[in-house]
């Protein structure tokens, strides 16, 4: 069978004739680098299923919400919409758009509710929203539909103009590269101002060329080119008015190279000439035949994800390649495979596991196509150079113009324009055909505008939208050609619906057909069926046209519509045999029965096979759909009393017992029927339904059976139990004495308490039975009985296990205690309490200690109790936002409320927040509700002084005259002097202000002015009292050796914001180290491993030490030096020497010789100092407390003893106590701890040498001797 859409045109069987003759010469592949990884191309998937292809449509949410959205649209939101992070509706909220909101559609969703889409709002929030609500609601409407084509190119054109900074001044009619004539002489200058340098005077009549555009205010100047080269600013107009400038013409663009070009361009010498260049390049891409198809490169360059499960590992090869197939991938190479695994490992193709795990998936295969050695938009370059270089030079002079007119004429749709620029590419004798200019001579923004690519099908260019895939003929975008099916590499038919007719048409390559509602596709002109959809699978079918008055005839008896020759599947019984005439010439249809069918055509079949049961029976059982035992009644009268036909129909559908009256009374026949489908019992007799054992089995089948079975047995308990055990509702039709069941009632009501609807009167006034029903759930009490609900032992108890159910008590049993134990057990209760009880005191406060809410069930007069309002507010003080002006007015309750909650300030009345105690009071807790007092308050001088002497932040929230109040500050600044920073400049740059300023904090030299900066004699105060404040002094002061040298004295820290060239002098450093050797810090890099200099910093400071140079502390005769100093430099030593038995000896030595007066002040650790001792020398400030904790710190770490001490602190003491989840030592605890146990060790090791080595020749060590101390080296 010869497809529609599978024969070959005259032209496509013309090349490939001419493709067998010539073969085809390949380009060499361009080198390109292709990287791995995760896609970022969003694939949008082609609608088609198997190999038949598939239908495809303009939009795949036609008939949806979002079928009239577009990307770009402008929408307004009307029925508020919330923003969610993803199309999914559980997805997490982002944001909410109030009415009125204007947002642009970026992305319509795909998704199976078909209302989602993606906008970004003014604000830049982007995320999906629904166009309609459930109830149909709209939420989202259309108020700007995004442009297309020439209408866009001209919106765009016109924002463009109107963006530019000069759209209204003279220079807004020129662009960079314009040709212009000078026609009134103009002035060239150096610059765009008016007065820079004269370069020379242009003549009329000369050319100039535009570079740039100028910015300047005048909007008249220009940078331009004239013949020499030379370039200046003119002006385009003069001071009068008079024009100095015209623009003659758009210069001419060359055609861009086509990869191919570019390429080879590469590969010949840049030594040839121009012209010879030219002219190779030419005779190499000669040969190059086209292909058939071609899309554009960015398509071919498209790749996919594919992710592959544990269970689908053994299908993997596949799974790819129907993968490839649906991409419509012709020539897949595996080359451009990668996988990744779930830990993030990525494979070749044949490099994955043999055996490879669960955890390795899911595993995703990318893949990523090279780029494609031939593309449309190569064919499009190389048709544009050809049609370019066959025009004459005064054709290609006239062609730019020809080009121009088009683009303003398909921008504006102006007819006029249009046949303005026809006439003059007329004049200049360019090809001309039906539709205008070839495509390789139109303006490449008229056949391809944004948004569409180039499509190369059937030897023709045609212009395909990139999104929704419609093929279109350029320059003409009225009527699509079709639709782009990737998979078959071919255009398929489009699908459009046609409002103003009704119906739907299909278009293919400008022919239209109409499409009837049961699928069959007719040709308007011939009036015939030629094709339809697959039902199953959507495809177009095209066949040989058959009439249509044929075709109604087939349609209107259910027949499909097939080929003769066509095997049928799914159909009907009947064959359709070739078509002959009668002596009338009427065509008549021969029929043929077939072993499969439905019921429309078995109507038309030989009465001897309508009344052959065994075909009849076979045809109901291979039958579609819940309606297939319908097929018996085409048969004859004697099959539709037999009983195995009758049994085959009842057994598929209970309704074919209307047809099997004869056996209404057949027990066998009814007790089929009835385990089949249980209410079948509606149709038996009297006596069937009076069988209980049939009844039973009925019952079993379906719980609705019970309503069918006699009077007599809706009193058995064995079957009312199997009912009411499927469902409730069938207690409805028990007899009365099984109702008064507490047992069978009982089975009801575990289901659901609306079984008591259909209880006994009896039942529902039980207490005991009630109260149960009551426990599951409070709406149990709708069908109690009236005297029960007015017991006041029974509503107790019911209150007891919910409050809600005081609602349903009698009023005259409804007194305070009820309602007290109601609100007790459920606050909601408050809301059915009476007026009277909803205004007690004692009773609202019990609900709102339930819940703050409680408070808004009450009656108003309770709204007014401060005791009431407290107790709500406490645990949520913006309830106080709602209540009367009274209550927030009130002294007392205020003050309670800002002593819990300071910001409750902003909720009290305005003579409230003018009362200057609760004011404080709040400010006390939280300076940040300072912000809520009265205006009188914040702008008064004397308030503002008390506040910010009870928190000095509050002077940033103060007024900018008061931040300006010397007083004021001054109290801030004593506080907290970071509060400068709110204070004016004019009072920073103050000197007598400052001066106080830095007296009180010398940091507060930071925020004083660059000139007060300067000041001798502040920056000396700031120092005094800080030596950091070092920091903020101008640069010449910070140079002073002497100011530095006095800072230095204060902190030595100070040192480290010197001057660069004083860090690096060694008469200044060895000053300053002579000061405090800690000033160290701050040499260079040099000066720190300069062995005199560290040595003095030692002698002033061992722990100096700590910033000299590692490989001086690394150097065994230095630091015997340093230690023979100060005996604690051991502690600085590099790890390596910190045992070193020289330095120990040394150090042990260096006890008796005399230290710095601040190691005197210490007193050393002696020999057999515990970890407690020892904790408490390093720390004398430490309580006993202190030392206990930092005790059971240390032994976490297993730091029990001095020589464990030691040993930790030699490696990374803070380290280990992080890891073990303990708070870590300061760094002075730190580098204390690790001196005084480097000196202990010392101690230890010169006083047991003997001992030492003694021990170590000994397999276990020997007990020391009386007055000996343990070893302590031996235990580190």
């Amino acid at each position: 069978q010869a497809g529609f859409l599978n024969r070959p045109s005259a032209p496509v069987a013309r090349r490939q004739r001419e493709n067998a003759q010539q073969p085809t010469q390949n380009l060499a592949k361009l080198d390109q680098a292709f990287s791995w990884g995760p896609s970022k191309d969003v694939l949008r998937e082609h609608n088609s299923n198997d190999d038949a292809g598939a239908v495809s449509f303009l939009r795949n949410d036609a008939g949806k919400p979002t079928a009239r959205f577009d990307v770009g649209d402008i929408c307004e939101v009307v029925g508020g919409a919330l923003v969610r992070a993803s199309e999914e509706l559980d997805s997490d909220k982002i944001g909410q758009l109030v009415d009125g909101c204007r947002a642009e559609v970026v992305e319509v969703g795909s998704g199976p509710t078909g209302k989602r889409i993606a906008i970004e709002d003014t604000d830049g929030l982007r995320g999906w929203v629904s166009v309609v609500a459930t109830t149909g609601e709209t939420l989202i409407r259309i108020v700007e539909k995004e442009l297309r084509g020439e209408a866009r190119a001209k919106r765009i054109e016109a924002a463009a103009k109107a963006a530019r900074h000069d759209c209204s001044k003279p220079t807004a009619r020129f662009d960079v590269g314009d040709v212009c004539d000078v026609v009134g002489g103009a002035i060239m200058r150096e610059s765009e101002d008016l007065d820079s340098r004269q370069l020379g005077k242009l003549q009329n009549r000369s050319q100039v060329k535009v570079v740039e555009i100028g910015t300047g205010p005048t909007g008249k100047r220009l940078l331009v080119t004239d013949d020499t080269g030379r370039a200046g600013w003119i002006s385009v107009v003069s001071s009068d008015g008079t024009q100095l400038l015209r623009p003659v013409k758009t210069p001419e663009l060359p055609l861009p190279e086509t990869p191919q070009e570019m390429q080879l361009s590469k590969q010949v010498t840049h030594a040839v000439a121009p012209q010879v260049r030219k002219e190779v390049l030419s005779q190499v891409l000669a040969p190059v035949v086209e292909p058939a198809v071609l899309v554009s490169s960015s398509r071919a360059q498209r790749g996919f994800d594919l992710e592959i499960s544990y269970l689908e590992r053994e299908h993997m090869e596949q799974l790819l390649a129907d993968k490839f197939a649906t991409e419509g991938v012709q020539e897949p190479s595996y080359d451009h495979v990668k996988l990744r695994d779930a830990k993030g490992k990525w494979y070749r193709p044949g490099e994955a596991p043999e055996v490879p795990t669960p955890d390795l998936f899911p595993i995703t295969l990318y893949y990523r196509p090279p780029k494609p050695e031939q593309s449309a938009e190569m064919v499009l370059a190389l048709r544009q150079r050809k049609a370019y270089e066959a025009l004459t030079p005064t054709q290609r002079r006239g062609l730019s113009e020809v080009q121009r007119q088009l683009e303003r004429a398909y921008s504006s749709e102006s007819n006029d324009l249009l046949d303005r620029a026809m006439r003059l590419a007329h004049s200049l004798g360019l090809p001309l055909g039906t539709a205008g200019l070839p495509v390789s001579l139109m303006p490449e923004s008229v056949c391809f505008p944004k948004g569409n690519e180039p499509l190369l099908y059937d030897g023709h260019l045609y212009s395909m939208q990139s999104t929704s895939m419609l093929v279109f003929d350029p320059p003409d975008f009225s009527v699509p050609m079709g639709i782009w099916n990737a998979q078959r590499q071919r255009v398929d038919p489009a699908v459009m619906q046609n409002d103003d007719a009704g119906r739907t048409d299909i278009i293919h390559f400008g022919k239209t057909f109409h499409m009837l509602e049961q699928g069959h596709v007719i040709d308007p002109d011939s009036q015939q069926v030629v094709g339809m959809i697959r039902p199953m699978t959507g495809d177009f079918e095209f066949f040989d046209p058959i009439p249509l008055p044929v075709a109604d005839f087939m349609m209107r008896r259910g027949f499909r519509l097939e080929a003769p020759s066509a095997r049928l599947t799914n159909g009907p019984f009947v064959q359709i045999l070739p078509q002959v005439e009668d002596d009338d010439g009427i065509p008549e249809l021969h029929l043929q029965m077939q072993a499969a069918g439905n019921a429309k055509a078995l109507k038309y079949a030989p009465i001897e096979q309508r009344g052959n049961k065994d075909v009849m029976i076979q045809a109901m059982r291979q039958g579609q759909g819940p309606q297939s035992w319908k097929i018996m009644l085409c048969g004859t009268q004697e099959i539709l009393e037999d009983r195995d036909v009758l049994s085959e129909a009842v057994k598929q559908d209970y309704s074919a017992m209307a047809y099997a009256s004869n056996y209404y009374s057949d027990r066998n026949f009814m007790l089929q029927a009835v385990q089949q489908h249980g209410v079948a019992l509606q149709y038996g007799s009297e006596e069937i339904r009076a069988d209980p054992d049939l009844a039973y089995m009925a019952v079993k089948a379906s719980w609705r059976a019970l309503e069918n079975v006699s009077e007599k047995l809706r009193g058995s308990s064995r079957i009312v139990r199997e009912a009411v055990k499927q469902c409730w509702q069938a207690l409805e039709y028990a007899s009365e004495e099984l109702q008064d069941d507490k047992d069978v009632v009982n089975l009801a009501v575990k289901q659901t308490w609306r079984a008591l609807q259909f209880a006994s009167g009896r039942l529902r006034g039980d207490a005991a039975f009630m109260l149960k029903a009551v426990a599951q759930s409070v709406d149990a009490l709708h069908f109690a009985n009236d005297l029960l609900l007015g017991d006041a032992d029974f509503m107790k108890q019911a209150v007891q296990l919910d409050g809600m159910a005081l609602r349903f008590a009698a009023e005259d049993v409804v007194d305070r205690d009820l309602v007290l134990q109601a609100v007790r057990t459920n606050w909601h209760a408050l809301q059915h309490a009476p007026d009277v009880l909803r205004a007690d005191r004692a009773v609202v406060l019990e609900a709102v200690r339930q819940h703050h809410s409680a408070l808004k069930l009450a009656s108003p007069d309770a709204l007014l109790d401060e005791e009431l309002i407290f107790e709500a507010a406490r645990r949520r003080p913006d309830l106080l936002r709602s209540l009367p002006d009274e209550p927030r007015s009130s002294r007392g309750l205020m003050m309670r409320m800002v002593k819990l909650h300071p910001m409750s300030l902003q909720y009290a009345a305005d003579r409230t927040r003018r009362d200057e105690e609760i004011v404080l009071e709040a400010l006390r807790r939280n300076w940040r509700s300072f912000q809520f007092a009265a205006s009188e308050l914040k702008s008064s001088q004397r308030f503002l002084l008390q506040a910010v002497q009870l928190d000095a932040l509050v002077l940033s929230l103060a007024d900018e005259e008061l931040q300006k109040d010397p007083q004021i500050v001054c109290e801030a600044v004593e506080r907290e002097w970071e509060m400068l920073q709110h204070v004016s400049e004019e009072l920073r740059g103050n000197r007598t202000f400052m001066m106080e300023a830095v007296g009180i904090e010398g940091m507060s030299l930071k925020y004083a002015s660059a000139e007060l900066s300067h000041d001798r004699e502040l920056v000396l105060a700031a120092i005094a009292n800080s030596g950091q404040a070092l920091e903020f002094a101008a640069q010449e002061l910070r140079s002073d050796p002497e100011m530095v040298l006095m800072a230095i004295r204060q902190d030595f820290e100070a040192v480290c914001h010197a001057d660069e060239a004083l860090a690096g002098d060694f008469s200044f450093m060895f000053r300053a180290v002579r000061v405090d050797g800690r000033a160290l810090k701050g040499a260079t890099i040099e000066l720190q491993a300069d062995p005199d200099l560290v040595l003095a910093a030692v002698q002033q400071n061992w722990r100096s030490l700590g910033y000299a140079n590692r490989a001086l502390r690394a150097n065994l005769d230095f630091m015997l030096q340093a230690v023979g100093v100060d005996g604690f430099a051991l502690a600085m030593a590099a790890e390596e020497l910190w045992m070193h038995p020289q330095l120990l000896a040394a150090a042990a030595q260096d006890r008796d010789c005399p230290q710095d007066s601040a190691s005197h002040e210490e007193h050393e650790p002696e020999v057999g100092t515990d970890l407690r001792q020892l904790l408490r020398q390093a720390r004398p400030n430490w309580s006993e407390a202190d030392l206990q904790s930092a005790e059971q710190k240390l032994s976490v770490i297993g730091v029990t003893t001095v020589p464990l001490l030691a040993q930790a602190s030699a490696s990374d003491l803070n380290g280990r106590l992080r890891a073990a989840g303990q708070k870590i030592f300061t760094a002075t605890t730190v580098m204390e701890l690790k001196a005084r146990s480097a000196a202990s060790m010392a101690a230890a090791a010169a006083a047991d040498a003997e001992a030492v080595a003694a021990v170590t020749l000994a397999q276990r060590p020997k007990k020391s001797k009386t007055g000996l101390r343990p070893n302590a080296r031996l235990t580190f």
